[in-house]
């Protein structure tokens, strides 16, 4: 069971990641080629003809794009074209269609940027545009969630270190429990308000590029902001467990469902337990609410035991080999019986 549901994850997770990633390829590839149409030379040119095309687009809308044809000289010879079509015409409206059109009536002057190895590749507008930072700022939410369905796969090949156990003296242990990476908190935050902003972009009217970079500068400094915030509560110790055999205390970090450090005396704790979860199991969340789990990796719970306390979670992972020395370090240190528990 444990097998088929992986491999079922695995495979939505490449398959979903297929089509962003082609997705990012088609844009990706626009993005290239208008950069590189700023450096290609320059021709002036004579407008033929220029009209709005129309397009079906997603649920009813109609997609817009003007198209202008022209003509001009490069290389000694005449070029009749129209301008190169973007993959991401939907960001213009019927409105701004017609605004270009009307900028570039038949009979008016153009200028021209043209792929010299291919004069017939051109374009009057080179340049990054408001649409491409839109249209990546949509498609931020679905990489990230392929990247977080093929995350634990690809974390096989890689593995994670021994939790950082800091010893100060006989008397007193400190564990540096795992803690949510810094990165994955940026990267979450980031995904979030670039989905918001992607919607906020849209109902505000046309892109452009004062708008787009002040999106994008909040999404960063956000991100930024996350990042900042949960290294700080990692560097400061909110994720510890402390051991203090002087005081014969346990310090438990404000993680799981506890809201603030709590301690707990030695003789109330009986043993501590490393149990691997079961497929669908429900917790509840330090503010109150159920939270239920099912499906992906295999989960490892380690908690202590008592009869007074019931039981305290220390720390839930995927990763069984760390829990484990986590759990056997406090028993040989202090003297704790350590067991193994299945679902």
């Amino acid at each position: 069971m444990k097998s088929a549901g992986n491999g079922c994850l695995l495979f939505f997770g490449l398959f979903w990641s297929s089509f962003v990633l082609l997705a990012d390829f088609f844009v990706g590839r626009d993005i290239l080629w208008q950069l590189r149409a700023a450096t290609y030379p320059k021709a002036e040119g004579l407008v033929l003809g220029s009209e709005v095309k129309e397009s079906p687009g997603s649920k009813g809308k109609r997609n817009y794009r003007p198209v202008i044809k022209y003509r001009f000289a490069a290389d000694g010879r005449d070029v009749v074209t129209e301008s190169r079509k973007s993959g991401l015409s939907f960001g213009n409206s019927f409105h701004s269609s017609r605004a270009v059109v009307g900028k570039y009536p038949p009979g008016s002057a153009i200028t021209v940027s043209y792929n010299p190895a291919a004069p017939e590749e051109s374009t009057y507008d080179p340049g990054l545009k408001p649409q491409h930072l839109h249209v990546a700022m949509f498609l931020t939410p679905f990489n990230t969630i392929g990247l977080f369905f093929l995350l634990p796969f690809l974390r096989r090949f890689g593995g994670r270190g021994a939790p950082r156990i800091v010893t100060t003296d006989d008397l007193r242990m400190t564990v540096d429990l795992p803690a949510f990476p810094p990165f994955l908190a940026a990267l979450g935050t980031f995904t979030a308000a670039a989905f918001v902003g992607t919607f906020i972009v849209a109902l505000s009217g046309a892109p452009t590029f004062p708008k787009l970079l002040s999106a994008w500068g909040i999404l960063l400094a956000l991100a930024a902001g996350a990042y900042r915030w949960q290294r700080t509560r990692i560097t400061r110790g909110h994720y510890q467990l402390i051991v203090d055999a002087g005081s014969k205390k346990v310090s438990l970090p404000p993680i799981d469902d506890r809201t603030m450090r709590t301690e707990l005396p030695f003789e109330q704790i009986d043993e501590i337990v490393l149990q691997r979860l079961p497929h669908t199991f429900t917790r509840k969340s330090r503010w109150g609410a159920t939270v239920t789990t099912k499906g992906g990796p295999p989960q490892f719970e380690l908690k202590l035991i008592g009869a007074r306390i019931g039981y305290q979670t220390l720390s839930r992972s995927a990763d069984e080999t760390m829990l484990r020395s986590i759990g056997e370090s406090l028993s040989q240190t202090f003297g704790w019986a350590f067991t193994e528990k299945s679902a």
